[in-house]
Formats: structure tokens, C-alpha cells, sequence
């Protein structure tokens, strides 16, 4: 068992010629647009492999490799890539989620990604509408992805939408996070005032402590 993961690391190196757990994104994006159909039909085979075994899914080699390659694979693995976000309820898989979200920014900067990258903000917000767990960070992360990574005049509407919408305190959470993170970044008044007003709003009202004390500290950083 223990050597399998191994193997399969293996095979996805001979396809690409390179190690996609220590390389970079883009390397592994400009192998993978080289490749043939059933190369890369091959590799995102082994990817979901990846993804689809827990105890894969709990080796942090595996698995960041697997989800680099997942997005470098784009458009060939948005289906894949859609039905792991949506896929909630078994062993490790908020492990293959913040994996994906800590590389689907590059999306944006992919001509193979530029339809699925307007589909990213959406499919984020479903998934932080309904998260109950903090489990592996990947909320934090879904929230960071939007509010450190993504287009503000796409992101901001989301993130404000799910600061004061989302269902458990962990969705609303990563989303006070995200419009922290946005804060920092624009200088527009209105889009600064948008969101000092938000999150004074959430400071006072929020029904979670940790909820409220987030948006008071984002607050409290901006003017400090």
C-alpha cells in the first residue's frame, strides 16, 4: 500500500518529464500542453485516481501534484474538477479541496481556462454557502483564492454575499477573510467604503463571536 502512491507519482513524472509536486505551475502547464490527447487523457486518469482514494488524498504529495495537474489539464478536467469541489462527504476530501483552491487562480492567466475561470467565482460561493467544517483550512482557503487571488469586480460581490449569507459561521468566516484580503488591495472609495461598512456591520451584528471579532480586527488592520 505504502508503495503505491509511489508508483502512480511515477507514472504522472514519465508523461510530464518532471516532478509536478516540486515543480512550478507553469512548468507543468507548458508540458501538459505538449502532450498528445491520450497522454493527457492518461494523466487526469491518474489524477482522479488520486483524488478518488482516501488514503491517497491524506499524502500531501500525491495530492498537490494530482491538483496541479488537475488545472494545468484545463478545459480537458473541468468536469473533474467541478464534481471534486461539489464532492463533500468522504474521508480527506477537504484535503483535495484546498489543494485545488490553492492553484485555480491560475486559471485566469490560462487562454485553455478563460470559460471556466468565470464559472470559479460561482462555484466557490456554492461551496462556502453550506460548508459546516473548518476541516484542512479549506474554507479559509476558498476565501483567500477570491479575496488574494481573483478579479475584485468578480470576486467582491461574491465575498460580500457570503459574509452575510453564508449558513454556518465557517462559510461567513472565510469570507470576512477574503473581503480583509480585497481591502488591502483597492483603492477605489467606493469599493473601500463598500467594504469598511460591511464589515463594521458584521462586527456589531454577526451571531459568531469569532465571526464578528474577524470583521473588527480587518477593520481595525485597514486604518492602523
Amino acid at each position: 500500500m505504502i508503495e503505491q502512491p509511489q508508483l502512480i507519482l511515477k507514472e504522472i513524472q514519465n508523461i510530464l518529464s518532471l516532478d509536478p509536486y516540486v515543480g512550478s505551475f507553469d512548468g507543468i502547464h507548458d508540458r501538459v500542453r505538449k502532450l498528445s490527447h491520450n497522454d493527457r487523457r492518461r494523466l487526469l486518469a491518474l489524477c482522479d485516481k488520486i483524488f478518488s482514494t482516501t488514503y491517497f488524498r491524506g499524502i500531501e504529495s500525491a495530492r498537490v501534484a494530482a491538483a496541479k495537474c488537475m488545472v494545468a489539464l484545463i478545459p480537458d478536467s473541468v468536469s473533474s474538477i467541478r464534481r471534486w469541489v461539489r464532492t463533500t462527504t468522504e474521508r480527506n476530501i477537504r484535503e483535495v479541496h484546498f489543494s485545488l483552491f490553492c492553484f485555480l487562480d491560475h486559471v485566469q492567466e490560462t487562454t485553455e481556462g478563460g470559460g471556466f475561470a468565470k464559472e470559479i467565482p460561482s462555484l466557490v460561493e456554492k461551496y462556502l454557502l453550506t460548508i459546516k467544517s473548518e476541516s484542512a483550512h479549506a474554507a479559509f482557503m476558498a476565501g483567500d483564492l477570491l479575496g488574494d487571488h481573483w478579479n475584485t469586480p468578480e470576486a467582491l460581490p461574491v465575498l460580500a454575499r457570503l459574509a452575510k449569507q453564508a449558513r454556518f459561521a465557517v462559510g461567513r468566516d472565510s469570507a470576512v477573510h477574503g473581503l480583509a484580503r480585497v481591502l488591502t488591495r483597492v483603492s477605489a472609495p467606493r469599493d473601500v467604503q463598500l467594504i469598511s461598512s460591511l464589515l463594521a456591520d458584521i462586527a456589531e451584528s454577526d451571531r459568531s463571536k469569532k465571526v464578528r471579532a474577524c470583521a473588527a480586527l480587518a477593520l481595525k488592520n485597514r486604518t492602523s
